[in-house]
């Protein structure tokens, strides 16, 4: 790695601690507990929201949310295994977690799906308004929370969006060519 880019990840990851801390820090008992149920809602929601689009808009939805699930998984896990980056809290002892996790911290699997679903219901579902703006603000909820939770930098999270955004495109493109055929 050359001396410059290395210079620019080390900056780079110190704001990313930095601003891992200043989030971290700011703990209730309120938020510990939203946090907790935000991060572990994404399990069902991974199940219920392509049957939720394959009931409500058919079986190219459904696919398509399938699609974008399975591609943001892929593309997840391996990022964590190529990049490898120790969880925050095993990093800096000073961050207090609310989670232990077993694999890579980079990057974040709970923020990339809850915006694979988010983004594939915003570009399947026209008309429901109110649950476009639920979707998203879940979506937002999920990255902050893993950050919160001392489990995610932010670079984790905020990478793990467009993880999750680029898959439902390609979900979305993908099931178009499928029922072309």
């Amino acid at each position: 790695m050359s001396s410059l880019v290395q210079k620019v990840f080390s900056k780079l990851s110190n704001a990313d601690y930095l601003l891992l801390k200043k989030i971290n820090s700011t703990r209730t008992t309120f938020q510990d507990s939203l946090a907790k149920l935000t991060s572990g809602s994404i399990y069902p929601a991974y199940i219920i929201a392509p049957i939720y689009e394959l009931v409500k808009n058919g079986k190219q939805s459904g696919l398509a949310m399938s699609l974008s699930e399975t591609l943001q998984f892929a593309i997840t896990q391996g990022l964590k295994r190529i990049v490898h980056r120790p969880r925050p809290y095993i990093t800096h002892p000073d961050i207090n977690n609310l989670k232990t996790e077993p694999d890579a911290s980079f990057t974040s699997g709970h923020t990339s799906t809850a915006f694979s679903i988010a983004t594939s219901f915003l570009l399947n579902n026209s008309k429901s308004t109110i649950l476009k703006y639920i979707v998203v603000l879940y979506a937002f909820m999920m990255g902050y929370a893993r950050i919160y939770m001392g489990v995610h930098y932010p670079l984790d999270s905020f990478v793990g969006s467009f993880v999750g955004i680029g898959s439902a495109f390609a979900g979305q493109f993908l099931s178009k060519l499928i029922f072309k055929k």
